[in-house]
């Protein structure tokens, strides 16, 4: 039997200590890889075993095999063995037995959406009624939403917030779901792409029509590479003139630890905020289908900011506030002002965009750092498998988390939450 047909990791081999590379498996015997020439007449054979049920590994030690092959590849051995142990036949029996359990958990789907508007379709088809409960969680809360593409930038210029709004949530199907919520705060940049960010002079014509709109404003910055260093800087003292001249202060999300040596004598009028990139977790979409998560998801729910001292440094430094986002896990909240952010998730940001690459290349591993970037992210999205429930949008891989349009347990539950602002980031 091929190892081909089994998950990964289910049956290790040992030897001294060592763990075999399994090549193939059957109920007579396995074949095993190693580096090195081995002597078999030293040492017992150590198969562990996992068990679906236990989520362990049970360990047997075989001493009764014959090395009944040895093939020299040049770069690695390959020992084929006959294995005479009955528990071996026994556990390997029990191993295929329990195949159809942990096959439910196994990624290698290679059925996709046809398109993005399809995928969202799915996504986010089973929306709850906005009802009399819906509107007093949202209204108990700030809503916010997005301007973060040169589209996004366009549209809102040339419309008004209900009109922009309006087009956004259409594109989703989540009109009807958002219909009657007031939108008070607009995020205006890109967290995940440098390349994305406004202008000089749009970036002003957009705070502009925000302030016009009576909405408040956070700017959203992402990583700064040290060539961006003296553009970050003019870009933030723009946004502070604009402040002093029209009596406002702004949100300025960090998403670089430069960042606050930029901000540091501009905190009379800007406010920094640490962002998601900077809230790093373990978040993939694929957490779920992990067999037996659910005895460590709360290992997963914790990170830095749960560390006192580590919060007492960002309040040292003006953050009283960090973006949070629904990835599937439960967050644990810091002693601080929390944002919300759904239903995208961020799982991986590259300065050296793979969009760019597949479109130059044809192969997303084909990355370079871009200077003159041509924009491929307004007409194109990259796509995963379906059972992945994740898109490939800029220079970033998101998952989707759409528990809060579709569950009402977890639409609820952000009034028992240190949450005092929703950010919907479609």
């Amino acid at each position: 039997m091929k190892t081909g047909i089994l998950p990964p990791a289910v049956l290790l081999v040992e030897f001294n200590d060592r763990e075999l590379r399994l090549s193939d498996c059957s109920e007579q015997g396995i074949s095993v890889w190693s580096v090195d020439k081995l002597d078999f007449k030293k040492s017992a054979l150590v198969l562990k075993f996992f068990g679906d049920d236990t989520y362990n590994y049970e360990k047997i030690e075989i001493v009764q095999f014959e090395n009944n092959e040895c093939i020299d590849n040049g770069v690695f051995y390959e020992y084929k063995i006959k294995i005479n142990d009955k528990r071996y036949k026994i556990k390997y029996k029990q191993l295929l037995g329990r195949l159809n359990s942990i096959n439910e958990f196994n990624d290698s789907c290679y059925d996709f959406y046809m398109d993005y508007e399809s995928a969202k379709n799915e996504w986010f088809k089973d929306v709850l009624k906005y009802d009399d409960e819906c509107r007093e969680i949202f209204s108990s809360v700030q809503n916010c939403f997005v301007a973060e593409n040169i589209d996004d930038y366009q549209l809102f210029l040339e419309n008004s917030v209900q009109t922009y709004l309006n087009t956004k949530l259409k594109r989703s199907n989540l009109e009807s779901f958002f219909s009657l919520v007031n939108f008070s705060r607009v995020y205006i940049g890109n967290q995940y792409c440098h390349n994305l960010f406004p202008c000089k002079e749009q970036l002003i014509k957009l705070m502009d029509k925000a302030l016009i709109e009576g909405l408040e404003i956070t700017a959203a910055f992402t990583y700064i590479r040290e060539n961006m260093i003296d553009k970050t800087r003019e870009q933030v003292q723009s946004i502070y003139n604009w402040c002093v001249k029209n009596d406002k202060t702004v949100e300025i999300i960090v998403n670089d630890w430069g960042m606050l040596d930029i901000l540091l004598d501009k905190k009379d009028r800007l406010v920094p905020v640490l962002g998601v990139l900077l809230n790093k977790r373990k978040k993939d979409p694929r957490t779920a289908r992990k067999i037996g998560i659910e005895n460590y998801t709360s290992f997963l729910e914790e990170n830095n900011l749960n560390a006192p001292h580590f919060c007492q440094f960002l309040k040292s430094r003006g953050i009283n506030r960090i973006e949070y986002e629904s990835h599937g896990i439960p967050n644990k909240y810091a002693q601080a002002k929390a944002s919300l952010v759904f239903p995208y998730y961020q799982t991986n940001t590259s300065q050296y965009c793979p969009l760019y690459a597949q479109c130059v290349h044809l192969n997303r591993n084909f990355q370079e750092f871009i200077t003159a970037c041509p924009k491929y992210c307004r007409n194109f999205v990259m796509t995963f498998p379906k059972n992945v429930n994740a898109v490939g949008r800029y220079n970033s891989i998101f998952g989707i988390d759409s528990d809060l349009f579709s569950n009402k347990k977890a639409l609820s539950e952000v009034k028992s939450l240190p949450i005092d602002r929703l950010v919907l980031n479609i």
